[in-house]
């Protein structure tokens, strides 16, 4: 490991690297892929660090075997990823998984070929956390997500994500920590999912640009839905207002569709305690839609209505809708305010 290391300072000047780093990784997979239950797992996670520093080399080195064929590495890497899953190394995958999505990204015009490695990659992933307890079988879950990007929308990603939540609050969730501590951990996973689709590379997708922002509106709303109907209010509004810094440091404006729907979102009455507080949070959330730019294209009109209809749920529970117990009837103020808020809605989605 420490000899590929300093050959990796210097690839240049070493033409024999890639053949070199294509036995190396090639014999980390046959070793991986044949270990035993009794195989020490510190051995075998120094062969999975060996074939990543490997598959580095392989890269950065020019001509010898696989030179000219297109996903070459990345086949191997994905062969790299189902040996390393075979003998339980799924949480150790993130580097690799990361170095898989990097070089997917980086074949334009192939995109059916991308699409199919990355499908293999997501079903290998979302399989290999169903033997994990909760905690990193949902990080697991999370990071085998985008590989899913390159599909044709509607893509498939945003109900794996809410059936991930499921599994981690519910079904898998129910033995292991409190839900405040369930719920921390959601939030995290969650903001670590939106830093890669709104920074990281994504393999090519036709409209990624709009699915980008679209699609983290998307998902936040969705793990606050889960936090909140878990009784983990505070971690919601967390959720969301990271999900509002990572979008501004994405370069969405302040008075854009996008970032409007998950302040509306954060307003929800279900959110902030007392149902006195209704007739203040629909005035905000009146004051927030109207700076919403005239033009919010059809993306943003789509993410404005999911966040109106979050905002809206929690106006329903407070107005007695859900939640099992009889409240009072919203005062005239109130429905003054919603009455309001939905006028201005509605002109603003018939934009």
């Amino acid at each position: 490991q420490a000899a590929l290391c300093s050959v990796l300072e210097s690839p240049a000047d070493r033409p024999e690297l890639r053949a070199t780093c294509d036995r190396v990784i090639r014999a980390c997979i046959q070793r991986l892929g044949s270990c035993s239950g009794e195989a020490h797992r510190g051995h075998l996670a120094s062969l999975l660090r060996l074939a990543e520093l490997a598959s580095d080399g392989h890269r950065c080195s020019a001509g010898g075997i696989g030179g000219g064929s297109p996903l070459y590495l990345e086949r191997l890497l994905f062969h790299l990823l189902r040996s390393a899953c075979s003998c339980g190394l799924g949480p150790s995958c993130g580097p690799l998984s990361d170095r898989l999505l990097s070089g997917l990204s980086a074949c334009p015009g192939r995109e059916e070929e991308v699409a199919g490695v990355g499908r293999s990659a997501f079903a290998l992933l979302w399989g290999a956390a169903s033997s994990l307890p909760p905690g990193p079988g949902l990080s697991l879950r999370l990071r085998a997500l985008p590989f899913l990007t390159p599909e044709p929308s509607p893509s498939p990603l945003l109900p794996r994500f809410i059936q991930a939540c499921r599994l981690y609050l519910t079904e898998e969730g129910g033995g292991g920590g409190g839900g405040e501590s369930r719920g921390s951990h959601l939030v995290l996973e969650t903001q670590g999912l939106l830093g890669v689709l709104l920074k990281g590379p994504w393999p090519p997708s036709p409209g990624r640009d709009q699915l980008r922002p679209l699609l983290s509106c998307q998902l936040a709303l969705q793990a606050a839905t889960a936090l909140s109907r878990s009784g983990c209010p505070s971690e919601a509004r967390r959720l969301l207002s990271a999900a509002r810094s990572l979008l501004r440091q994405s370069g969405e404006g302040e008075g854009g569709p996008f970032l409007t729907a998950l302040r509306l979102s954060s307003l929800s009455p279900g959110l902030r305690g007392p149902p006195s507080a209704l007739a203040q949070a629909l005035a905000r959330a009146l004051g927030a839609l109207r700076l919403l730019g005239a033009d919010a294209g059809s993306p943003g009109r789509r993410a404005l209505a999911d966040g109106c209809g979050f905002l809206l749920s929690g106006v329903r529970l407070v107005a007695g809708g859900g939640g099992g117990e009889k409240a009072p009837p919203l005062r005239t103020e109130e429905l003054l305010q919603l009455a309001r808020f939905l006028h201005v809605y509605l002109e603003q989605v018939r934009c």
